[in-house]
């Protein structure tokens, strides 16, 4: 057992990805309710910063500003980490940079997951990830080290005023004439758990067709030529949205009715800020990154053999070619908020 008033300054290390950097916002109410007199800092990638700053629980974000690629890097930057003289550093990402940047802070309690071959960096390990459980609830449960037995399974985003400013001129004031607000991931990293083009399409057509819907493909760096190319599949095209910042960005979800996706970091975004959604699983598992108990967040995991693989690339796809843009379409009866709306605009 740790006792609260020994710890004065936490770091907590979560580098990327986003949706692991926002799943870890879970643990920060907690932390703050256990440790209340202590300095509660995070240390996560160039430009996540932002999007955590608002936390009212962060007394400090860090970024760090080097690719983890590079070795150097972890060195160059580790007098930063050590000046601040940690009590605690709790390192949910063990990957070889964080882990060192853990077992170099100086920090006397060193908390990080057992099953990894860089658990040699802490003095206080935990196997909480290793169950079937919510990656939230996981977080939550390597605390358990220090003696927080609490769990927390929701994780939230506060957004700035600024930020949701920028967000209404960028999505414009469609609500005015009641019409439903639907933001669509088409792209991401993983081959094996992308839907495809003509789907999108499909279901963009049918979300204009039968609730009047207003649909906005978001993009990052280096996608715009693919989701073009799917906006171009569609009768009703829908809106792309310019690259943005990613606190600009999670109040763009905030504004929206409905977030579609396959299991990826904007899908998070939208659940922290308390946006419902229904996202696609085949290689993921839902036990792992889908909120439990939740309504408004569906799951659709097709029944095929394959399914929960964990393959990043796959060539039959069999998985996702079982999920339909009607059976999508079809979900949304079966989200309150979404109903009470289609309602109130006939």
């Amino acid at each position: 057992m740790v006792e609260p008033d020994r710890i004065k300054k936490i770091l907590l290390i979560q580098k990327r990805a986003i949706g692991d950097v926002v799943l870890t916002t879970a643990v920060f109410p907690v932390l703050r309710r256990h440790f209340p007199q202590a300095e509660l800092h995070f240390l996560t990638g160039s430009g996540i910063g932002p999007l955590l700053q608002p936390a009212p629980e962060l007394d400090r974000v860090l970024e760090y500003p080097y690719p983890s690629s590079y070795l150097p890097g972890v060195f160059r930057f580790l007098p930063t980490i050590r000046r601040e003289k940690y009590d605690l550093v709790v390192d949910f990402q063990a990957t070889p940079g964080t882990a060192s940047l853990t077992y170099f802070s100086g920090a006397p309690l060193r908390l990080g997951w057992a099953n990894n071959s860089r658990k040699f960096a802490y003095n206080l390990t935990s196997r909480a990830n290793e169950v079937d459980e919510y990656v939230a609830v996981q977080k939550c449960k390597m605390l358990r080290a220090v003696g927080i037995e609490e769990v927390n399974d929701r994780i939230r985003l506060k957004i700035s005023a600024a930020a949701l400013e920028k967000a209404q001129k960028m999505i414009g004031n469609p609500r005015d004439a009641g019409r439903l607000l639907v933001n669509i991931s088409v792209k991401g990293k993983r081959q094996a758990r992308h839907w495809f083009p003509d789907r999108y399409a499909r279901l963009t057509d049918l979300l204009a067709e039968r609730y009047r819907a207003k649909v906005f493909y978001n993009r990052a760096p280096g996608e715009k030529e693919y989701v073009e190319n799917v906006a171009a599949l569609c009768r009703h095209r829908p809106e792309i949205l310019p690259e943005c910042s990613l606190e600009t960005f999670a109040a763009i979800l905030a504004g929206m009715d409905l977030h579609i996706s396959y299991d990826n970091g904007p899908k998070h975004m939208a659940v922290a800020v308390e946006t419902p959604t229904i996202c696609f699983y085949g290689s993921a598992n839902p036990l792992h990154w889908h909120p439990p108990g939740r309504p408004e967040h569906i799951a659709i995991l097709p029944d095929v053999p394959c399914r929960l693989c964990g393959k990043r690339n796959c060539g039959l796809m069999i998985c996702m070619e079982e999920i339909t843009p009607e059976q999508v379409c079809d979900l949304l009866s079966e989200i309150p908020s979404i109903q009470k709306k289609i309602q109130s605009g006939r």
